[in-house]
């Protein structure tokens, strides 16, 4: 059974197994260039009560992650497919540290686990990324805590924004 949430931003799992294969990622490909955010998860998980969320999620190149931190849970990210950067801010919004990653470069990450209370986005560098994400459930809204001193999605700001942190990755 597929149910895709009313923004068409996540599938749902009802299945006791569920498998993914190389045509279902290229499906969430399509659909995620078709979401106005540009992203799309098929959940593993049955329920948003379950205690470990994963997810295979896929971004395209234009995914503006707005900065934030998870105050009472970690996450871990295994990438399957393409090329991002993760980026970790201090407080005050200032960049202390990048972990490249991709899925086939050996001179990067492909995996990477972070704590709770640590400001982090993530910029891709490829058309799209694909990734299996593990956090801890259950699902709260709004559990994440925006970065204060990052543009809201929507705003003007994003674009420009997000240039600055594509533009910091060169150095």
């Amino acid at each position: 059974m597929i149910i895709v949430d009313k923004k068409n931003e996540f599938i749902e799992n009802h299945d006791d197994i569920i498998c993914v294969t190389r045509n279902d990622i290229e499906i969430l490909k399509s659909k995620a260039m078709k979401n106005s955010r540009h992203r799309i998860r098929q959940n593993l998980h049955q329920s948003m009560n379950d205690q470990v969320h994963e997810m295979i999620i896929v971004h395209t190149v234009d995914t503006y992650v707005r900065p934030h931190r998870h105050t009472t849970k970690s996450e871990s990210f295994h990438l399957i497919e393409g090329n991002f950067t993760v980026i970790i801010f201090d407080d005050e919004g200032q960049i202390i540290r990048k972990i490249p990653m991709s899925a086939t470069d050996s001179s990067r990450s492909f995996c990477y686990r972070i704590a709770p209370g640590i400001w982090h986005t993530l910029v891709a560098e490829s058309e799209f990324i694909v990734f299996h994400e593990t956090t801890a459930g259950p699902f709260a809204p709004n559990q994440a805590e925006f970065a204060p001193w990052s543009p809201q999605e929507g705003e003007e700001a994003v674009n420009p924004y997000l240039d600055s942190l594509r533009n910091s990755l060169k150095t």
